[in-house]
């Protein structure tokens, strides 16, 4: 017994290794053929979503109820089912809807214009609003003869790299390029 779980926790070990290993990112020299950019904005409607619960929020709509099983108790241990009422409801709930992107090959990123809908009703259905910006930052370049994008996490390295800088980096598995020092 006490080998099979000796070996059962040595592959284990090893696999984990080797899966860490697999993460790590790992050194490239990239020859640099492009610098880009991505600005996104995230972009939410307001929606009538159908929802249940053993509550239900503030303005919910509720369309229906029902006494269901909440929970167990043990009485001399004997299960008991306890019923408590459960609320099927309409409600409003912002939800993602779009992204707008725009897309550059030169140093000056910039988000595009969005143009958010109103709203009708008297809940203000397909209202939009903004969520979130993100700019990514992307290099272009040669890894062994092939040519790939990466991501660039440091606006302020981005800024410094040129077409046609070799740049000694490492490559996690997500597409980033961290500099090595």
């Amino acid at each position: 017994m006490r080998t099979v779980f000796w070996v059962k926790t040595l592959i284990t070990s090893v696999l984990f290794v080797c899966f860490v290993y697999w993460l790590l990112p790992k050194s490239a020299e990239v020859e640099v053929t492009d610098v880009g950019w991505e600005c996104q904005i995230e972009v939410q409607e307001l929606r009538t979503v159908s929802e249940s619960g053993w509550s239900y929020p503030k303005g919910a709509r509720v369309r229906s109820t029902a006494s269901e099983i909440n929970h167990y108790i043990y009485i001399d241990d004997v299960p008991t089912p306890v019923y408590m009422t459960k609320y099927y409801y309409d409600v409003e709930r912002w939800v993602d809807s779009r992204v707008v992107k725009t897309t550059g090959n030169n140093r000056e990123p910039y988000y595009g214009g969005v143009e958010l809908a109103e709203g009708s009703g008297e809940y203000e259905v397909g209202k939009e609003r903004e969520c979130e910006r993100k700019t990514k930052y992307t290099v272009t370049g040669k890894v062994n003869g092939e040519e790939k994008t990466f991501f660039v996490t440091s606006k302020s390295w981005w800024e410094e790299i040129n077409v046609g800088d070799k740049l000694q980096v490492k490559v996690a598995d997500d597409g980033r390029i961290i500099r090595r020092k």
